[in-house]
C-alpha cells in the first residue's frame, strides 16, 4: 500500500513537469515556499528577536534566493538553519531555475529550427518537398535572381524569396543548401518549414495561395521508384487544387511539376485547376540523349544554353502591344542583339511553342517572344525600329549528315529507357540495332518495357545480362562493333552517389 501511494505521488509530480515549463516553475516555487516556510517557522520557535512567523519566513527565504545575508547571522542555531537554507538556495533557487529555462530555451529554439511556425509571406517561390532535386533548384533560383525578378515584378514582389516545405526540415538541410550555394547563400532569402505537401494545413503553413510560383519536384530515388513519385505529385495537385476553390476558385498559383511516366500527363494536367507546366523528365532526358547520339556535339549546345552564366540562354518576353498584328520575322530587327526564334501562344492551361514558323505566322496578343541572347537584358527589344522581313533563302538548302542505320549499346538500366527507346522509333527514316547491357534480370527488364505497351518499328532490341564495369562481361557485346555508347544512371540505385556510371575503360586491338 505504501509502495502504491509512494508510485502515485512520483507519478503525479511527473506529469506536473512533464507538462511544459510553466508547470516546472511552478513546482520549484512551492519547494521555495516549503522551504522558506520550514525554514523560517524552526527559527521563529527556537530563536528571539522576530516579530512574528511571517518576518521569520521572509527571513529564510532571503537567504534562499541570496547568499550573502549569511554573514549577518549570530547564533549556532541561527547559522545552521541559514546554512542549509543557503545550499538550498543554490540548489532549488539557483541550479533548478537555470536548468528549466535552459532548458525551455533549447525546446524553443529546437521547434523554431524544425520549421513549425506558420509564415506570412507574399510571393514568394514555394518547393514543395526535398528531393535530389530541391537543392539544384534553390540554387538555379538564387543564380538567375536577376532574370527571376522580372518575373517576381510583374507579380509584385520585390526580391527573390524561396520557401521550402520539407518533412525533416533539419540543420543538415541548411548546412545542404549553404553548401551548395556558397558565396551566394543568404539566409534570409531561404526559409525552410516541416511538413509534407499532402497535408492541407502544412501547405497553410507555408502560405501556399500566396506564392506567386509553386515547384513540385520530382525523386529519382524516393522508395517505390517513379510510379510512387508520380502519384504522390498527382495527390499534392489534388489537395492544392481542391483548397484553392474553395478559397479562391480563379486564383491558384502557377505550379511547375515533374512527371516520370508520360501516361500520367493528361491526369496530371486535370487534377490541377489553376496555370501549370509539366516536365515529362523521362521524355525530356530520353529525346536529349537520343539527339547528342544524332548530332556529334550537341551536347555543348544544351550545356550553354540550359547552364546559367555561360555563354547565350533563351529569354521568353511578353510580347509588346506594337508588335500585335505583326508577323514575326518583320520584328526580328527590333533585336539587335538577340536572335528571335519564335513564339509561344496560350493553350487552355498551358503554352504551345511556335518556333521558326512558316513566314505567314501572324503575333496574337497572348504571344510570348522565345529570344536567344547573351542576358535579360540583351533580348529587350529597341525603342525605334522598321519592320523588315527576313529575305528568302536562296539555293539549296544544306542538310546534316545522319546515319540512316546505327547501333547503340545501352549500358545500365533506369525508369528512362522505355522513354528513350520511344524517341529512337520516331525516326521514321532511321533504323537502330540497340542492345542493353545490365546487371537486372532480362525477364524483369521485359516486364517493365511491357507495361509501356512499346511497339518498336525503327528499332531492333536485344538484352543481355551482365556486369559493365567488369571486363568478362563487357567483352561479350563486342563494343568495339557499336556506333555509339550511351551509360544510362541507375535509378534502381539507393542514391545519386551510386548510381552514377563507372568509368569503364576497355582496350580494343
Amino acid at each position: 500500500m505504501l509502495q502504491r501511494l509512494k508510485n502515485r505521488f512520483k507519478f503525479i509530480v511527473e506529469r506536473w513537469l512533464l507538462r511544459g515549463a510553466h508547470y516546472r516553475l511552478l513546482v520549484i516555487a512551492i519547494l521555495i515556499g516549503l522551504i522558506s516556510g520550514v525554514a523560517g517557522l524552526l527559527v521563529y520557535a527556537a530563536e528571539a528577536g522576530f516579530n512574528n512567523a511571517w518576518e521569520a519566513i521572509w527571513w529564510a527565504f532571503l537567504r534562499l534566493t541570496d547568499p550573502g545575508y549569511l554573514g549577518d547571522d549570530e547564533g549556532i542555531l541561527k547559522r545552521t538553519i541559514s546554512t542549509v537554507v543557503t545550499v538550498l538556495g543554490y540548489v532549488i533557487f539557483l541550479g533548478a531555475l537555470i536548468a528549466i529555462m535552459t532548458q525551455w530555451l533549447n525546446q524553443t529554439i529546437t521547434k523554431l529550427e524544425s520549421g513549425f511556425t506558420p509564415i506570412a509571406q507574399n510571393k514568394h517561390v514555394l518547393i514543395l518537398g526535398w528531393t535530389n532535386r530541391t537543392a539544384s533548384i534553390v540554387q538555379q533560383l538564387v543564380l538567375s535572381e536577376e532574370r527571376v525578378k522580372h518575373f517576381l515584378r510583374r507579380r509584385g514582389a520585390r526580391r527573390l524569396s524561396v520557401v521550402i516545405l520539407d518533412e525533416f526540415a533539419t540543420p543538415e538541410r541548411i548546412q545542404e543548401l549553404r553548401d551548395r550555394l556558397g558565396t551566394n547563400w543568404d539566409p534570409n532569402q531561404v526559409i525552410l518549414r516541416s511538413g509534407t505537401p499532402l497535408s492541407i494545413d502544412h501547405l497553410r503553413r507555408v502560405d501556399f495561395l500566396n506564392a506567386s510560383a509553386i515547384i513540385l519536384p520530382g525523386a529519382d530515388y524516393e522508395h517505390g521508384g517513379a510510379d510512387a513519385t508520380d502519384t504522390r505529385t498527382i495527390k499534392t495537385l489534388l489537395s492544392i487544387s481542391n483548397h484553392g476553390q474553395a478559397e479562391t476558385p480563379e486564383d491558384l498559383p502557377r505550379l511547375v511539376t515533374e512527371i516520370f511516366d508520360t501516361r500520367k500527363l493528361s491526369i496530371a494536367r486535370r487534377a490541377y485547376d489553376g496555370r501549370i507546366e509539366i516536365l515529362a523528365s523521362s521524355s525530356f532526358i530520353g529525346r536529349l540523349i537520343a539527339q547528342n547520339v544524332r548530332h556529334r556535339g550537341l551536347s555543348h549546345v544544351y550545356a550553354e544554353l540550359l547552364a546559367h552564366g555561360e555563354g547565350n540562354e533563351v529569354y521568353v518576353r511578353t510580347c509588346l502591344d506594337e508588335f500585335v498584328g505583326l508577323k514575326l520575322h518583320a520584328i526580328s530587327s527590333a533585336f539587335p542583339h538577340a536572335i528571335l526564334l519564335g513564339a509561344v501562344r496560350p493553350n487552355e492551361k498551358s503554352f504551345s511553342p511556335l518556333l521558326n514558323p512558316p513566314d505567314d505566322f501572324v503575333l496574337a496578343e497572348d504571344d510570348r517572344l522565345v529570344l536567344l541572347a547573351n542576358s535579360y537584358e540583351e533580348s529587350s527589344p529597341q525603342n525605334k525600329y522598321t519592320p523588315q522581313p527576313i529575305p528568302g533563302r536562296t539555293g539549296p538548302e544544306e542538310t546534316p549528315r545522319v546515319l540512316s542505320k546505327r547501333r547503340i549499346l545501352l549500358l545500365g538500366w533506369s525508369q528512362k529507357v522505355p522513354a528513350l527507346l520511344r524517341e529512337f522509333d520516331s525516326y521514321p527514316s532511321e533504323t537502330f540495332e540497340i542492345d542493353i547491357l545490365s546487371a537486372i534480370p532480362v525477364k524483369e527488364r521485359e516486364e517493365y518495357l511491357e507495361r509501356f505497351d512499346l511497339h518498336l518499328q525503327q528499332v531492333r532490341l536485344g538484352q543481355f545480362e551482365g556486369d559493365y564495369t567488369i571486363h568478362s562481361d563487357l567483352r561479350q557485346v563486342h563494343p568495339e562493333t557499336y556506333n555509339n555508347i550511351v551509360l544510362v544512371g541507375s535509378d534502381w540505385l539507393d542514391s545519386g552517389e551510386e548510381s552514377r556510371p563507372a568509368i569503364v575503360v576497355l582496350s580494343v586491338p
